[in-house]
């Protein structure tokens, strides 16, 4: 049998063709923390892995076939090379042989005696712990306001309308404040099929012709919420009652009676002749009533605050509204589709500006807010905003 040996205090001994390959090596008693990997390769082949074998091992066996004239090449590795005893310092300790026919292979070097265990010391005498001192409780600490939470959260508030005839127009507009002059976000939950809602006003108000006799029934779960983009506040639950007027339980009171008196029967008289029938009045359109609107602004305007009104007016006609104003302070904006009248924001690179500000005040008058349904215009009186600090 041809066999090869390696020097360097490892073996690495094969049999020619296909047989016992053995890998040998000595770790001097210092054996590593990972396992050790065999890998091999014929011929100038990559080497690849063949065998893994526990640290406390010093020789892989397994099987390579090979012939006369290859050339072996053979490593071991571990992930701490440091504790491997071999003779090449490289990462991987790589041994090269050619196989050959060569006399019987040597005997396997005696290995080394074990070392003598060292003895274990005898415990050191562990000390009684002294007693844990009794705890003294300590009181929570008060409640603090984080630093830098100053925004306030929006108002809302209103009674809305619970009961309604069919074929009558509703609205509810609740009154929403922010001491803060931030912009307010509404919404709404359980909408009744027969109303809108205003996300820039919140108001609620009926579609046009509803609603209707197919309408009539009870909507309950409402529920109004406003926002300023920190905080939600929200109008408690509430329920609309659609009802059919002509439904509705009436209480006539019984007629009188009167004593029966008997009298001859009279004469007839001879009957008159007709008179001619009278010309009937030529039909006329029905006359188109002016919408209407109420509402009493806020005379005064804080400088660095939230100036805001929203004026109230419908129309019987359920006709669309417009909105116009007249001699509108150079500090507000108003919304023509509901009527408000606001004091403006403005982005700027260092942040927003509330108006009115500073440079704001004084005293703006002759201040008109008008509506129309298209074809009359009504108004409310003029009236004056006063801005101060």
């Amino acid at each position: 049998m041809k066999r090869i040996s390696i020097a360097a205090a490892c073996m690495l001994s094969m049999g020619v063709e296909a047989a016992d390959l053995t890998l040998k090596w000595n770790n001097y008693g210092q054996p590593f923390g990972h396992n050790i990997v065999a890998y091999c390769g014929v011929n100038g082949a990559a080497a690849r892995e063949i065998t893994s074998v526990a640290a406390t091992e010093t020789t892989a066996s397994f099987f390579i076939p090979v012939t006369a004239g290859d050339t072996v090449r053979c490593y071991v590795r571990a992930l701490r090379l440091s504790d491997l005893a071999l003779s090449s310092p490289s990462a991987a300790v790589v041994y090269n042989a050619t196989v050959t026919d060569a006399p019987a292979p040597k005997p396997a070097p005696v290995p080394a005696p074990a070392p003598a265990p060292v003895p274990t010391p005898a415990p050191a005498p562990v000390p009684t712990p002294a007693p844990a001192p009794v705890p003294v409780p300590v009181p929570p600490p008060a409640p603090t306001i984080p630093i830098g939470s100053s925004n306030t959260p929006p108002g809302i508030s209103g009674l809305p309308l619970a009961r309604i005839a069919y074929g009558d127009s509703y609205s509810f507009r609740p009154v929403t404040t922010d001491a803060d002059g931030d912009y307010l976000y509404y919404d709404i939950t359980n909408r009744p099929a027969w109303a809108e809602f205003d996300s820039v006003t919140a108001e609620l108000r009926s579609l046009r012709g509803r609603p209707a006799s197919y309408d009539i029934g009870f909507y309950s779960g409402i529920v109004i919420t406003v926002s300023d983009g920190h905080t939600t506040r929200s109008l408690p639950p509430f329920s609309v009652e659609v009802y059919n007027p002509g439904a509705e339980p009436t209480v006539t009171p019984p007629p009188a009676t009167a004593p029966v008196v008997t009298a001859p029967a009279p004469t007839p008289a001879p009957a008159p002749a007709p008179a001619p029938a009278p010309t009937p009045a030529p039909a006329t359109a029905t006359a188109n009533s002016a919408p209407t609107i109420t509402g009493t602004p806020p005379a005064i305007a804080i400088v660095d605050s939230v100036y805001l009104f929203i004026p109230y007016a419908r129309d019987d006609e359920y006709d669309l509204l417009d909105f116009s104003i007249q001699n509108l302070p150079p500090w507000a904006q108003f919304n023509r589709a509901t009527g408000e009248l606001r004091g403006m924001r403005i982005m700027t690179p260092v942040g927003w500006i509330k108006r009115p500000n500073s440079s704001d005040v004084g005293v703006y008058r002759n201040i008109i807010i008008s509506v129309t349904d298209g074809k009359k215009t009504t108004s409310l009186p003029p009236f004056t905003i006063t801005v101060k600090y």
